[in-house]
């Protein structure tokens, strides 16, 4: 089966252990790699003010997030809202699995 998107990394059971510490280890590795990247970048804006360079372009950084997967209409109803109104988003306290995705953030 072939990717849709390339930010997919898994999909991942909200009742299993193992499913949830992966996902904080992503959360983790992304973080650290964010704040790698400022350090990086803010050590280079040092440098070209000290010598008249110009200032480098922003440095990618990246978010992970989760989306909810499993029904929605019992859920929305039992909110005592619209059938359809969990049609786009499904909240995270209803998932019966996640889709975890890493985006680049601008």
């Amino acid at each position: 089966m072939t990717k849709r998107v390339t930010s997919y990394i898994m999909t991942a059971d909200p009742y299993s252990v193992s499913d949830m510490q992966q996902i904080e280890m992503i959360k983790k590795t992304v973080s650290a790699n964010n704040q790698l990247v400022m350090q990086d970048y803010k050590w280079a804006c040092a440098r070209a003010a000290y010598r008249g360079d110009p200032m480098p372009e922003l440095p990618k950084q990246y978010r992970v997030r989760l989306m909810a997967r499993g029904p929605r209409r019992k859920f929305a109803i039992a909110d005592g809202k619209n059938k359809a109104a969990y049609d786009s988003s499904l909240p995270l306290r209803y998932a019966t699995r996640f889709d975890v995705y890493i985006h680049a953030r601008y």
